[in-house]
């Protein structure tokens, strides 16, 4: 049974190709990894367009936009629309108001993300959404701009904000956090099977311990024991919804 990592950082890797190698022998046959600035964009492009196994995500991060003046804003804007054709969704994208300390800051992160977001809707291709302390925001800009293909990545959004996401039909995906977070997996457990995607978002350490596409398999088994369901089939569920999500083919 494969598995997808369905919000990973393969540039961040100091051997990125052989990261995937190493992950497929492990049976992680899926990978979505997404940019955040646009030395990542460019980097995506040249590293893994050839990677079958790959799916691209293009996107100014919310907190990478906060070191950038008006115009590396614009430059890296421009290159998104101009390459948005190369790849299988627009992110990672979105708000973050954990780093967005003032008002200034926060309308100039939702002004991007929604030019971002027009974007993809423009182009019929998904967005990968990055959200904290501010998903209520986030939804209310994906509903307003009339996305329809959108991954929660991360899903640590509170119990009440989960019947949006559904009701939107938004695709959610949880990762290593639910090991030590009761609220994560709370929130990982009430994910409807049809909008379940599994994530490492390596690598990003857990427990001071840097994550790897392997980990996706963890996760797995960690929701197989809650749900007390086969871990094949997480695993199959999540693969289904992936593949789903990211059809698209560059």
């Amino acid at each position: 049974m494969p598995f997808a990592d369905s919000h990973c950082h393969l540039d961040w890797f100091e051997k990125p190709l052989e990261t995937i190698k190493n992950a497929e022998k492990e049976g992680v046959n899926g990978f979505f990894s997404c940019a955040t600035n646009l030395g990542s964009m460019k980097k995506h492009l040249g590293l893994f367009s050839g990677e079958a196994c790959v799916k691209i995500g293009l996107g100014l991060h919310p907190v990478d936009m906060l070191r950038l003046n008006e115009g590396e804003i614009e430059e890296t804007l421009v290159f998104l629309e101009e390459n948005a054709s190369k790849c299988h969704a627009i992110g990672e994208i979105g708000l973050d108001y954990k780093y967005a300390k003032t008002q200034k800051e926060r309308d100039l992160q939702e002004t991007v993300f929604a030019r971002q977001v027009g974007l993809a809707v423009r182009k019929k291709l998904p967005v990968v959404v990055h959200s904290r302390r501010a998903e209520k925001e986030c939804l209310e800009i994906l509903d307003f701009m009339g996305a329809k293909k959108v991954l929660l990545h991360w899903f640590t959004y509170s119990l009440q904000s989960i019947p949006a996401a559904i009701e939107n039909g938004f695709f959610m995906s949880c990762g290593p956090v639910i090991f030590s977070s009761k609220k994560d997996l709370e929130a990982a457990l009430a994910i409807p099977k049809e909008l379940l995607l599994l994530e490492t978002d390596c690598p990003v350490a857990f427990g001071g311990v840097r994550s790897d596409p392997v980990w996706v398999k963890r996760v797995a088994e960690k929701l197989s024991a809650q749900k007390k369901e086969p871990v094949e089939k997480i695993g199959r569920i999540a693969w289904e919804n992936y593949s789903r999500l990211f059809d698209k083919k560059p």
